[in-house]
């Protein structure tokens, strides 16, 4: 590269230049980042262990037997790609849902019992990989392993995301095949003038692997298209200065057709990957965009303190939800970068892919009015690049830090990195506490803006995706074990709202114990010796009252900072059983004979 190009630095191309050994800590810098990222995905994998089962992952392991049936025929057997009413969704064959097939393919070829380990295993590996392309997004734009490193530490203390990791193989996942995505789109664009076969292959397989995963990895085509854009416009600066506009057409024809080849090849890949595109490539993947982005699913849920429609919320719904479950630390990094480094003018490109990785999404689900339900987990892949803008914050005032420091030596770079790191620590210190307090229940979580969990309670969804149904499916074996069955002339009856999870924990205990179906406010109606709750979905006037809730009858309650996201209730007296059966049988008198017991 010449010195002119070295001194023109509007071009991208300038900041694609492999990071030189020149800092004293960069060597140790890369060594803290691999052992951290490593330890990461070792204690995400141990943690996973204790998680429950989320409220989707029934929908899609009959599914995943079907896609694997799909290959094995060579799609004669075509059940994939149609409505299977007995996999209990309507809209699966939509969903390329690739980690869900990788974990049907592990634990059928090795008929594993607890198929839930080993889902749970692939999607933390997942996220751990999400936070992973989050970190080397930093590292590629500011050329600092600390960047790399403090970007990490901020992704696996974000509950959010670490939390839905454990076992969410739909949002994390794809999160992290468009966080790979976009790390190559920078890798390509900051060596176009020779990107490496490791680079475009990468590039091309993030691309299909996204697709694979969800129909929104269609997205990186359209990255690629605007990236393109951008750079083609900050090339054209560059040559204008130098009067070479003319240059420019051969950079644009090359850019062009590379863009062409790879998301070409990419959207194979995907479709290769997706039985229902596969057989339609072109008309099942354009209706399938379309569903998506107006997803029809509607549920009723908790927002700001009232009973809302998901379809009515209102316009601020996801940044404000990002807002108040995000670490504060995130936050603050990202709004640090631009004042300390990433608005100066050799980091216009990569400061634009970053920001508008996290930027774009968040504004296009404004703009069209996306359904979105279960906080915020279906923009999950607008994260890691928000994490990756953190991290580059908080390097950047490091590194300004340093900068002011006058006769500084080895050491003195050290403590303050040493410093740096310990701070972003500190501001991470409610997340860490929350996480080490509540596991597995990390997705459960508010910051300060909100007062924290007990300033949500009431306000917002808790446990939305029912992962303390384990717990309180275990609690429920355990106490009949010590204390014995209510009737021992009969299996002991569990009702619950979320059946398939309460089924799939009681899998081993179908002997002495029986599940059933309950609505909250029809519990009365049902006969049953336990029921198991979530306050999902519940009235928030009724939770913020003391004297009503818990009922009395609660035996056991799994708590998040000391409020309830999941009840036990044991069940005593049947006088409400027995009341409902006379009304429905006419028996009026002896309906109200049990109500006055009751009371």
């Amino acid at each position: 590269m010449s010195m002119n190009r070295k001194k023109n630095i509007s071009t991208p191309e300038v900041v694609a230049e492999e990071p030189k050994d020149t800092h004293n800590l960069f060597r140790n810098g890369k060594v803290l980042f691999i052992v951290l990222s490593v330890l990461g995905l070792l204690a995400m994998l141990l943690m996973s262990r204790n998680a429950g089962m989320s409220g989707d992952e029934h929908f899609h392991l009959g599914h995943a037997r079907d896609v694997m049936n799909f290959y094995k025929t060579l799609g004669k057997d075509s059940t994939a790609v149609h409505i299977n009413p007995k996999n209990g969704a309507n809209d699966l064959h939509m969903f390329g849902q690739l980690p869900d097939n990788i974990s049907y393919l592990i634990y059928n070829t090795f008929n594993v019992d607890d198929i839930m380990s080993v889902r749970h295993a692939v999607s933390s590996i997942f996220g751990w990989l999400a936070m992973l392309f989050a970190s080397l997004l930093a590292f590629r734009v500011s050329r600092s392993w600390y960047a790399a490193l403090l970007t990490f530490l901020l992704a696996f203390f974000s509950p959010h995301l670490l939390g839905q990791s454990f076992n969410n193989l739909k949002d994390p996942p794809f999160a992290a095949m468009i966080m790979m995505g976009t790390y190559y789109l920078l890798c390509f664009f900051q060596t176009f003038s020779n990107p490496s076969k490791k680079v475009q292959i990468m590039l091309t397989l993030s691309i299909g692997l996204a697709l694979a995963t969800r129909v929104g990895g269609l997205l990186l085509i359209g990255y690629f298209g605007v990236f393109g854009i951008v750079y083609l416009l900050l090339r054209w600066i560059e040559l204008r200065k130098e009067k070479k506009q003319k240059e420019l057409k051969p950079i644009f024809y090359r850019l062009l057709a590379y863009g062409i080849c790879i998301s070409l090849v990419g959207f194979i890949v995907g479709i290769l990957l997706w039985p229902y595109a596969l057989v339609s490539p072109y008309a099942h993947v354009k209706s399938t965009f379309q569903d998506m982005s107006h997803w029809g699913v509607i549920i009723r849920h908790v927002y700001e303190g009232k009973m809302n429609w998901s379809d009515l919320n209102p316009w601020y719904y996801l940044p404000k939800y990002i807002l108040i479950t995000s670490p504060i630390a995130v936050i603050l990094g990202a709004c640090v970068y631009p004042l300390f480094g990433g608005l100066k003018r050799i980091n216009w490109f990569n400061f634009f892919v970053v920001y508008f990785a996290f930027i774009f999404p968040v504004f296009w689900i404004i703009h069209t009015g996306a359904n979105l339900y279960g906080g915020w987990r279906h923009a999950t892949f607008m994260f890691p690049p928000f994490v990756a803008a953190a991290g580059l914050g908080f390097n950047a005032l490091i590194e300004w830090v340093q900068r002011k420091i006058k006769n500084k030596s080895i050491r003195t770079e050290n403590m303050v990195y040493a410093c740096g790191i310990v701070g972003v620590l500190v501001l991470l210190a409610g997340p860490i506490r929350h996480i080490v307090k509540n596991h597995p229940y990390e997705y459960v979580f508010f910051n300060k803006f909100v007062g924290g969990i007990k300033g949500a309670y009431g306000n917002y969804e808790m446990d939305y995706y029912y992962h303390s149904t384990r717990e309180a499916s275990e609690w429920v074996i355990a106490d009949v074990e010590k204390n014995g069955a209510p009737d021992s002339t009969r299996k002991t009856r569990v009702v619950t709202w979320h059946g398939p999870s309460v089924n799939y924990f009681f899998r081993h205990d179908t002997a002495t114990f029986s599940t059933g179906f309950s609505r909250w406010y029809e519990r009365g109606y049902n006969d049953w010796d336990y029921a198991i709750f979530t306050i999902t979905g519940m009235n928030p006037e009724l939770l913020k009252n003391k004297k009503a809730f818990p009922p009395k009858n609660t035996a056991y309650q799994i708590k998040v900072d000391d409020v309830p996201i999941c009840i036990v209730l044991k069940r005593e007296d049947k006088s409400d059983f027995y009341g409902h059966q006379a009304m429905q049988q006419g028996n009026f008198n002896v309906a109200a004979q049990k109500s006055a017991g009751l009371r």
